[in-house]
């Protein structure tokens, strides 16, 4: 099980209870000195339940939460035009979702912003591919293509609520290995 522990960045306060990493604090007291003390940075940790119940890292976990405290610092207008930052309910959802089908051994996806507020993912090796769809209230859409560009699942995903992501799992799987045996 994959959890997010949302942990506001700011000098005085987190809700975090083992404190702030080094470059937490740092990015902190840049905001402060860069911005003042009206706003402050979103960040979230992500942390991984073991079989065992204990809390661990993997590097899937690092990189993803790498890769969304920086669409997290994406400020309203980021595309040059309306587009509204990143919201809490689609890094909550895309959080879910890769915690759902990924494993130690995924090659991780690619993230981008939407201007909704949501975030996209994507695995791709070929014209197969796993695309996930997260608007900004923390809706998803699934889209499966096989090695054949063939769509498999065109579906819509239940926000925040368990899914059958057993296709898109496979998907993940099979797109892995494909990559790892072309290195």
């Amino acid at each position: 099980m994959t959890l997010l522990v949302d942990q506001p960045v700011s000098a005085g306060a987190t809700l975090y209870p083992r404190g702030m990493t080094v470059d937490a604090e740092r990015r902190s007291a840049e905001d402060f000195y860069q911005q003042g003390a009206g706003r402050t940075s979103r960040a979230v940790t992500i942390r991984v339940l073991g079989p065992d119940g204990s809390l661990r890292r993997d590097w899937l976990a690092s990189h993803m939460e790498t890769q969304l405290n920086e669409l997290l610092r994406l400020d309203a207008g980021w595309d040059g035009g309306a587009a509204d930052p990143i919201s809490m309910e689609a890094v909550n959802s895309v959080v879910a979702i890769v915690g759902q089908i990924s494993s130690d051994l995924a090659v991780p996806p690619f993230v981008f912003p939407l201007p909704d507020g949501g975030v996209q993912i994507e695995w791709h090796a070929g014209r197969e591919a796993v695309e996930i769809e997260v608007d900004g209230e923390g809706a998803a859409h699934l889209l499966v293509t096989d090695a054949g560009g063939t769509i498999v699942v065109n579906d819509e995903l239940m926000p925040h609520g368990p899914a059958d992501l057993s296709t898109a799992r496979r998907a993940v799987e099979r797109l892995s290995t494909r990559l790892l045996r072309a290195r």
